[in-house]
């Protein structure tokens, strides 16, 4: 018994420490987290971002925040993104409106608890801006702007001229928005202004501002940064309100540290003209505005000298005869001016330096050479401060004119050149043709008394040799015609012929007659015939289309009725020849077929009775939903209302083609055109405005004409093979087409 209670005491002095020695090692404590930063309650609109937020000390804090639906009796979990972070965010929803939340805080043994916030869900309109203030002068423009937040927002702002006893509301057009202009007038001074902003879960009111308006003058418009050259004029202007306005500019030459007023002629109006000087570089000139109210001062602005060259007179096209020089001139001001002109061989997509003498002066002559034939020249003016570059000019080079006069023929043709006679058998002779009959810069016909101009294509011929009655036809034959001045000559392959009896023609050249091929009667020069450039016709584009390709509808109609009603005519390619029966002529074109050339064009084109010409690519005819089909075509040829003409094959870039892939393109897609509408295909437009010499070479041989993208006016006589076009596009106003086609 006694040492049971032996054992009982011992235990009891080990509980209460009063052994220490037998107790063993005391447990480490440390102190619990401590919340510096209750959550505060937030009232927040429903859709709004919504935060909570705790602050604690203590180290290896974590964060878990709960919530309450029912005024705290019961909490759980939040879950949502951020409910584990001392800042939870979110974003309010109707259903949230009375749900309380706190935090707990913990470290790796204790909790605490946060005291608990109560979000309100309150729809009522917000307010996050409020007006302000504003000094003004009469006669210009007043905005007050509010900024709410909230769903189906309304705004009525109401105006006091009691200094705030008493409100009523603005009537003007847009005192119902968040913005509030008009026009300040002096019998508004000192009035007050406010805004209520609604909706349907009630209403909140801005605070009043006032509005201060005084009789001095008010700046509506402020001078504006001038760059110049020396020697050209400088003009800077102000715009203000009020009534006796007096002006005077003045002028600072440090920055706008001191200013001085300007003496000069026209320096007390409101618009300050002068010529420019070096000297002037740098200067800041600004306007006082008085009355006898009081003064206003403009802004500055700044006056800088551009001592690059200026091009004084641009480069201007140029047409030569082969062979004989040619001559671009730049003229420019400025200091040690160099002058370094460049050639593009691809309609301007890319320039590179010439190198020939002159290269390096304002005036640059070479001689014309066939190759040059629609090259582009432009010249880069430079000097210590930069450089310029002028505008492009194009060559135009062209064979020498017909200038012997067939002595013994009624008919004859002149390509140039001359070559010795061989005398044929008499008892036979030779009739050489035109393979097919293209090219006229290559060749022309004496109609008895003047030189006709005709189609020819790449001197190839055809010849029939006839003896005693019989004809053999052979081709293949390549060159060029020759006059000696009694007998044509044509290059004919020397081939082996039974006539019944042993003939053998050893000869590459027989004298022949000549046969005409379908003439073309010459086009009247020197006059403007605006060419138009369409693409698509469509209120909506199609997905992945440019936009301004699709002219609207409306528009397009508008453009019509303006050509008919003006006494226009809209005209083809084809008709070029009779310009003298059309007293304003007009050429209408679409690029690369859309299938609403068919659907809204072709409509518009009968109700008026307007001629157009639509450039397609065979290659994607019926195989696309968004362009035409071939019954549409022909169906739009055969009313006479619409010419189809080329745009070759496959729309690629000519200009990085081979030889033989643009032969290929420019003479297939003539040929299916052609087959396909039974009228013969003679103009080709240029795939995005791309070419280069070669493809000029080879349109000559298969059109009459070509097109290019380039917006300016075409005058008939010029180079037919780089006709420009202007460019029609969904924003051109009824306006500018008009000035378009009026010359």
């Amino acid at each position: 018994m006694k040492r049971q209670l032996l054992a009982i005491c011992l235990m009891i002095a080990l509980a209460v420490g009063l052994l220490p020695g037998l107790a063993g090692p005391a447990e480490a404590t440390g102190e619990a987290p401590r919340i510096t930063a209750q959550p505060e309650s937030v009232t927040v609109p429903a859709g709004t971002q919504v935060s909570f937020s705790v602050a604690a000390e203590g180290s290896g804090l974590s964060y878990r925040w709960q919530k309450s639906r029912d005024g705290g009796a019961s909490w759980g979990d939040c879950v949502s993104a951020g409910a584990k972070e001392a800042v939870f965010s979110f974003s309010a929803n109707e259903a949230f409106h009375g749900w309380m939340y706190r935090c707990v805080v913990s470290d790796s043994s204790v909790s605490v608890t946060s005291e608990a916030a109560k979000l309100t869900i309150d729809n009522r309109p917000m307010l996050t801006a409020q007006p302000v203030s504003v000094l003004t002068a009469a006669g210009l423009p007043v905005a007050f702007t509010v900024a709410a937040a909230g769903s189906g927002l309304s705004y009525q702002w109401q105006k006091s001229r009691d200094g705030g006893a008493t409100w009523g509301d603005c009537a003007s057009a847009n005192a119902g928005r968040a913005v509030f202009s008009f026009q300040a007038e002096v019998l508004y001074n000192g009035w007050m202004y406010r805004c209520r902003v609604s909706n349907p879960y009630g209403s909140v009111t801005s605070e009043a501002v006032t509005l201060t308006v005084g009789g001095w003058p008010g700046i509506a418009a402020q001078p504006q940064d001038v760059t110049a050259h020396a020697g050209t004029p400088v003009s800077f202007s102000v715009a203000a309100v009020g009534s006796g306005l007096h002006f005077q500019w003045q002028k600072s030459r440090d920055g706008g540290s001191v200013w001085g007023d300007c003496s000069s002629a026209g320096a007390r109006q409101a618009t300050f003209s002068f010529s420019a000087s070096e000297t002037f570089h740098g200067w800041m000139y600004r306007c006082v505005v008085s009355n006898d109210a009081g003064s206003a001062v403009s802004e500055p602005a700044r006056l800088t000298i551009d001592f690059r060259p200026r091009i004084t007179a641009q480069p201007q096209d140029v047409s030569a005869v082969r062979g004989a020089g040619a001559s671009f001139s730049v003229s420019a001001e400025g200091g040690n001016l160099q002058y370094q002109w460049q050639k593009s061989t691809n309609g301007g997509a890319t320039w590179g330096n010439c190198s020939s003498v002159g290269a390096d002066s304002p005036v640059f002559s070479f001689q014309a050479a066939m190759l040059f034939d629609g090259w582009m020249y432009r010249c880069v003016v430079s000097n210590a401060h930069g450089s310029v570059v002028s505008q492009p000019a194009a060559l135009t080079v062209t064979d020498p004119p017909c200038s012997a006069t067939p002595a013994t023929a009624s008919l004859g043709v002149c390509i140039g050149g001359v070559r010795l006679p061989k005398v044929y058998g008499a008892s036979a002779s030779v009739t050489a043709e035109k393979a097919l009959a293209r090219d006229e810069d290559l060749a022309r016909v004496w109609a008895g008394t003047t030189w006709r101009t005709f189609l020819t294509p790449e001197n190839r011929w055809r010849c029939t040799l006839t003896v005693q009655g019989r004809s053999f036809t052979y081709e293949d034959g390549v060159g060029e015609a020759r006059y000696d001045g009694t007998h044509w000559y044509f290059p004919c392959r020397a081939l082996a012929l039974d006539f019944g009896y042993s003939e053998y023609l050893d000869s590459v050249e027989h004298l022949a007659t000549y046969t005409v091929l379908p003439n073309t009667a010459s086009i009247p020069g020197g006059r403007s015939v605006p060419v138009l450039m369409y693409h698509a016709v469509g209120d909506t584009p199609y997905s992945g289309a440019i936009p301004e390709l699709f002219v609207t509808p409306a528009n397009l109609e508008a453009q019509l009725k303006y050509i008919k009603n003006n006494g226009f005519s809209a005209i083809w390619f084809e008709d070029l020849p009779n310009l003298a029966g059309y007293q304003k002529p007009v050429i209408l074109t679409f690029d690369d077929g859309y299938r609403d050339n068919y659907t809204i064009l072709f409509p518009l084109l009968k109700k008026y009775q307007v001629k157009a010409t639509i450039f397609i690519f065979p290659n994607n005819i019926g195989k696309n939903k968004n362009f035409l089909t071939w019954g549409m075509v022909r169906e739009m040829s055969d009313s006479g209302l619409v010419s189809f003409q080329s745009h070759t094959m496959t729309h690629p870039n000519l200009d990085q083609q081979t030889e033989a892939q643009q032969r290929w393109e420019l003479a297939e897609s003539q040929r299916i055109i052609t087959a396909k509408t039974g009228k013969q295909c003679t103009v080709l437009c240029f795939p995005s405005g791309r070419y280069n010499s070669t493809t000029l070479r080879l349109a000559k041989q298969y059109y009459r004409f070509a097109l290019r993208m380039n917006g300016n006016l075409y005058v008939t006589g010029t180079n037919r093979y780089l006709i420009p076009r202007y460019y029609v596009s969904r924003t051109t106003s009824l306006g500018s087409f008009a000035a378009m086609i009026t010359h």
